[in-house]
């Protein structure tokens, strides 16, 4: 935390607000400040929390609100505290089904799947059947847009890391933060991502926390 913060605040010359959105399980677990000394010169940074857990006794406020955060947050609530993988993924579905039928823009659900995607862990054998639930919401003449997930493919695009011998949390990590911050641009470097050397990567992956548009994270 402290260390966004003064990258952020000497990059843009500007004043930094820092929110830690805590998603973990622990109820007594709230850090809420950073400090250091040494030689008599010391340092503290306090920032603000969020604590997704205090919410649970409010999910169906959440699922009711326009703001399409009300969906993440629960869908992340969920599936911190159901254990069994199947389950987990048949409430993810079933988020995306909300989401659907908000009539959210295709963009944003496309942003709110690959999110949860990320956060929510599920067991490698269970991928199978996700991506036959997400086959089932394309059956759906409502819902056909969501299956722009399954065809952009981050399971694919995975698989792909692994085939080209880049290790999978790393590029496919970062192939999540393009789509998240660019969008389906992030498609047109997909190819080049997974094929990428340590040291591309890690520019990279430096690069796309300030870039303003994908070309400057890529650039020569």
């Amino acid at each position: 935390m402290f260390i966004y913060y003064y990258r952020i605040r000497d990059r843009y010359q500007k004043p930094v607000i820092s929110l830690a959105v805590l998603t973990d399980t622990q109820p007594s677990f709230r850090p809420n400040h950073y400090s250091d000394t040494i030689a008599g010169c010391s340092i503290r940074f306090q920032f603000e929390t969020v604590k997704l857990l205090d919410w649970q006794d409010k999910t169906d406020q959440l699922l009711q609100h326009d703001n399409p955060f009300g969906l993440l947050i629960a869908a992340q609530l969920t599936a911190k505290l159901i254990k069994d993988g199947k389950n987990r993924v048949d409430n993810l579905i079933g988020y995306y089904r909300l989401a659907a039928k908000k009539q959210l823009p295709r963009e944003q659900v496309v942003q709110l799947v690959v999110f949860l995607e990320w956060i929510v862990a599920l067991p490698e054998d269970l991928t199978p059947y996700y991506n036959e639930q997400l086959e089932h919401l394309e059956e759906d003449s409502h819902m056909t847009y969501i299956s722009i997930i399954e065809r952009q493919g981050i399971a694919q695009g995975i698989e792909q890391g692994i085939e080209q011998g880049i290790g999978q949390g790393r590029a496919a990590t970062l192939y999540k933060q393009l789509q998240l911050k660019f969008n389906e641009q992030a498609r047109e470097y997909e190819q080049r991502l997974f094929q990428a050397s340590d040291v591309e990567l890690n520019l990279w992956t430096e690069r796309v926390l300030f870039a303003d548009s994908i070309e400057a994270v890529f650039a020569e």
